[in-house]
């Protein structure tokens, strides 16, 4: 084992230790856990060795650690990845090396150097629970690793960051408009309810506000000392404090099941296109393809549709907030 001290596996960056089923290369001598290179089918180096390439443990001790550096997901997704010195070619490699057909290849810009890219490499055939990985990732969309991540995972209550901060708006950008309604709909019950118990109190600190702000013959000492007491006195805080622990509660539950729901989403789209086309149900081309006048294959056609229908929105979640700014502005004037 101490030949291999100190050094990392080229496709899954994980660096060797006692005990680890290790493979290497026949021409060049590369060495690689067994799984990974099971996993790509070749040796990671294999576009270098028309080059006359050698592995030298010493030389690529330094030079395997600096591809990783810029991209932190790189050991937890294992033999997903391929470092941009590995060997493993992407989609923009060259015509001389074409990547395996047996894999898919979806080069990944490594941070501050987008012209060198590492690869998020999985079978043709892979399946998470069933559906193909592929179909998986078109619906996804941006950010997809994280996702895939977690969808073979699969954990029942997790946690989302994007979800705590933007609550029921992250549900309708990922495009989740029954859960996002819900918890919307929830929100809104909570300012409204605190808002009914509470109206004495905010009535009171609304008009001793507004009175203050007309009040121009104070100083700003003044002003700032009675402000002070009208919160104090009106009771106004004990209001805000029950609502921001209502809509903390509501994120932290949004937070848990973002993923889950997420996840249940993806597989019941590709589900729900798949049962359609069985019955026989036809997948309008899209425009593009029409204005090209060139005919798509039908399992382009359905990626561009699944595409369509996964992915993000960015206009869901301004109009889920416009529509309940009106709702909120309408109930307050009748």
């Amino acid at each position: 084992m101490s030949l291999y001290e100190n050094q990392k596996c080229p496709v899954c960056g994980v660096a060797f230790k006692s005990g680890d089923d290790i493979v290497t290369c026949p021409e060049c001598g590369t060495p690689h856990h067994r799984q990974c290179y099971e996993k790509i089918g070749k040796c990671a180096n294999s576009e270098l060795h028309s080059k006359g390439f050698v592995y030298n443990r010493n030389q690529h001790k330094n030079v395997q650690e600096q591809p990783h550096a810029a991209q932190p997901g790189a050991q937890q997704n294992g033999p997903y990845y391929v470092p941009p010195q590995g060997a493993q070619p992407s989609a923009d490699t060259g015509k001389n090396q074409q990547p395996s057909s047996e894999y898919t290849h979806i080069p990944i810009p490594t941070g501050n150097e987008p012209s060198k890219k590492s690869a998020f490499i999985f079978k043709n055939d892979e399946k998470i629970d069933g559906v193909l990985l592929s179909d998986i990732i078109t619906v996804i969309g941006t950010n997809f690793i994280k996702f895939v991540t977690k969808f073979k995972k699969n954990k029942k209550i997790g946690w989302n960051w994007s979800a705590f901060i933007f609550g029921p708006y992250y549900l309708f950008f990922r495009k989740m408009y029954g859960p996002g309604t819900l918890f919307l709909a929830l929100e809104f019950a909570a300012r409204f309810i605190i808002s009914m118990v509470f109206t004495k109190q905010l009535t009171a600190f609304s008009n001793g506000a507004m009175e203050l702000v007309q009040n121009t013959s104070i100083s700003s000492a003044e002003y700032y000392s009675q402000l002070n007491s009208l919160i104090n006195s009106s009771g106004v805080i004990t209001a805000y404090l029950i609502l921001f622990a209502a809509l903390a509660v509501i994120h932290i539950i949004i937070a848990a099941f973002a993923d889950r729901l997420y996840r249940r989403r993806v597989f019941s789209l590709i589900a729900d296109v798949d049962k359609k086309l069985e019955s026989g149900a036809t997948i309008a081309p899209s425009p593009f393809a029409m204005q090209s006048g060139e005919e798509m294959p039908p399992a382009e056609i359905r990626k561009l549709f699944l595409a369509g229908k996964g992915g993000v929105s960015f206009f869901a979640p301004c109009i889920a907030f416009l529509a309940l700014s009106l709702i909120t502005d309408m109930i307050a004037y009748l």
